[in-house]
Parts: C-alpha cells; sequence; structure tokens
C-alpha cells in the first residue's frame, strides 16, 4: 500500500492543482488525463526507465515470485521524484488560492 500510494501521490495532487488552476468542469480532468499518458509514453523511453511511477506503484520488480512479499529493493528514485512533484504541486495549490479573494 505504501508503495502505491507514495508513487501516485503525484496524480492526486496533479488534479488538485489543475483544478484550483483552471475554470470548467471537465478542463482538469481532460488536461490531467493528457498529461498523464504523455508521462507514460515518456517514460518509456530508455533513459526515463528510472522515473518510471508506474511500474513503482505495481511493484512488479519489487514483489517475490508467488508470495507477493517485498524484496529487500524498494523504487526510492520514482517514489522520491514522486513525493518532490506532489509538494511542488500542492505549494503551488497553496499559491494560487492565497490570491484568490473568496
Amino acid at each position: 500500500g505504501f508503495i502505491l500510494v507514495a508513487a501516485g501521490m503525484v496524480f492526486y495532487t496533479l488534479g488538485f492543482f489543475l483544478s484550483h488552476t483552471l475554470q470548467g468542469e471537465y478542463a482538469a480532468p481532460g488536461i490531467a488525463l493528457g498529461l498523464i499518458a504523455a508521462f507514460y509514453v515518456f517514460t518509456k523511453l530508455p533513459r526515463l526507465d528510472s522515473l518510471n511511477v508506474f511500474d513503482a506503484m505495481d511493484g512488479k520488480r519489487h514483489l517475490v515470485g508467488k508470495t507477493f512479499l517485498l524484496g529487500s529493493s524498494l523504487p526510492v528514485t520514482p517514489i522520491a521524484m514522486s513525493l518532490i512533484a506532489a509538494m511542488f504541486l500542492v505549494a503551488l495549490s497553496a499559491w494560487q488560492v492565497r490570491k484568490l479573494d473568496f
């Protein structure tokens, strides 16, 4: 569960940021899905394979055989990059909301 949440947090915060930035009911989900699809294609390139959070979220390289127990290694790089991007997007969202006049 930790790997799934930590690596996938960037997708939640991307939607959170876009919902505060864009107007319209379907603008934020549409743009977020497009960005996620582009990110998926980008991370399939050989040099960017270490940033692939999709493989980190399912844990297929880090689970042991048929027991599905976590092995000795964790996908540290994708998780760290996802959490850094998530913190950045939350900070941008807070900055965006602070500018609004309620």
